[in-house]
């Protein structure tokens, strides 16, 4: 193929896959942007048989009202928790285009619980508990290839499901399952002739509802339905294609990793997020436990990395804009609203990795804030906003692809641990102990850096 011609191709392919450009004065600096090249390409075709392991993140929706006045909200179901499972696949390469199929099947741990928030205190006595078992997909994969390592999307399929349990009386269990649309990114690298690591980034939408016929006192009205999982998974797969080997593959010029990088990505996330809220009439709760939601987010890093050898160390710091709004509502009237609005979650974190070439395999670990808003909390028409600003502790990693000697492809997956509270007892309403409490989140992203090395 015609050298130029493939970098032209790969240039053009990042850049759509990462939704970015980079900017003017970047580029006004004319560094040298060849391919940078392995010793030799590997052999991606064939099928392939791997385990992953992971985090994932519930989204949820749908209520039931097992009585008149009594009802359970089921958006508070929202839950993070770890994943593991087995993937199997089959890949069709031409020059540097693979296609492929892929199938998966992972244990996940969601567990969640709900209950009805109509009195004070609230009656955790009648309440509703998801137990998600399983997520899976059947997908199709789409990538380039540059020698030993793959930048792919991935669509297709997604398939989840779990128990409902309902503890009032009578107690029954139901057996919900849901399909939907799942699609995603991720970065895959040839350790060896037939072992390669990746990291992978899914995001499955579920809007499908499963009518609560089954229960008590069911309301002709009340479902549930899972409306988002987001799963972030690292992973090692095992290529049938070849003789078996175990020696490393080595490059022939290795990349220079170091120095100052700027850049730009794009993914999704989520919050969870609990508490209560009195309402003005001091009457009934506001579940805000409910108001967790997944949405998109985009934005910006800089960092600066040191490297010896194969080990690589750094400092990054990153600002993302996101889409993570939701509502929670009075239980018993569905009238009074508590709206979430997020505006940006931000990190500062030191990053330590190995090199192979062109492509770093990392850890990251730092400072996590986010800042938002509380809109009427106090459940009149009157309203007042709350503003809230915590921090907390974000840790994940990684894989970066050298697509040229300066633009390479990232992509990372964060864990945000917050668990801090805001004091709602003095607002509106509110009462000794109501706050709104920040849990825990999730952000998955892909974007491209260019580096002045």
């Amino acid at each position: 193929m015609n050298a130029k011609f493939s970098k032209t191709k790969l240039l053009t392919s990042v850049a759509a896959a990462a939704m970015l450009s980079i900017s003017t004065p970047a580029l006004a600096a004319d560094p040298q942007s060849e391919v940078v090249d392995s010793f030799e390409s590997h052999d991606w075709s064939g099928p392939y048989l791997g385990v992953h392991i992971g985090l994932s993140g519930l989204n949820s929706d749908g209520d039931h009202q097992f009585t008149t006045s009594s009802r359970i909200d089921l958006g508070n179901l929202d839950d993070i928790g770890f994943l593991g499972g087995g993937h199997i696949g089959w890949n069709f390469v031409e020059d540097d285009l693979l296609l492929g199929i892929e199938g998966d099947f992972s244990f996940i741990d969601n567990e969640e619980l709900s209950f009805t928030a109509d009195e004070i205190p609230p009656n955790t006595s009648e309440n509703i508990v998801y137990d998600a078992d399983y997520f899976a997909t059947i997908r199709g994969r789409v990538g380039l290839i540059d020698e030993d390592v793959l930048l792919y999307a991935t669509g297709g399929v997604a398939f989840t499901g779990g128990d409902l349990e309902f503890n009032g009386t009578p107690d029954a269990t139901r057996d919900v399952d849901f399909a939907g649309p799942v699609g995603g990114v991720g970065l895959e690298w040839a350790a060896t002739n037939n072992l390669r690591l990746r990291a992978e980034w899914l995001h499955a939408s579920f809007r499908g509802d499963d009518r609560l016929t089954t229960f008590d006192s069911v309301q002709t009205e009340d479902s549930f339905v899972p409306d988002d999982i987001l799963a972030l998974r690292a992973g090692v797969s095992w290529n049938y294609d070849g003789a078996p080997s175990f020696d490393i593959n080595e490059d022939e010029e290795a990349h220079d990793w170091s120095g100052l990088f700027v850049g730009g990505f794009f993914g999704s996330g989520m919050l969870d997020t609990s508490g209560f809220f009195d309402t003005a009439d001091s009457s009934s709760l506001v579940d805000l436990g409910a108001i967790s939601d997944a949405g998109i987010l985009g934005g910006g890093t800089i960092g600066w990395n040191f490297q010896l050898d194969n080990l690589v160390a750094g400092v990054q710091a990153d600002i993302s804009f996101v889409d993570w709004d939701g509502a929670a509502r009075e239980a018993d009237s569905r009238i009074d609203v508590i709206q979430l609005d997020t505006d940006y979650v931000a990190t500062v974190r030191g990053r330590l990795g190995y090199a192979d070439g062109d492509l770093l395999v990392y850890g990251t670990a730092g400072v996590a804030f986010i800042e938002g808003d509380l809109v009427d909390p106090t459940g009149t028409s009157t309203g007042q906003n709350v503003g809230f600003d915590e921090t907390g502790v974000a840790y994940g990693g990684g894989m970066e692809w050298a697509a040229t000697e300066n633009l390479s492809v990232q992509v990372e997956g964060l864990y945000l641990d917050f668990d801090e509270s805001t004091d709602l007892s003095n607002v509106g309403g509110g009462d000794a102990g109501d706050a709104f409490i920040l849990d825990d989140g999730l952000i998955a992203k892909v974007g491209v850096n260019w580096s002045f090395n």
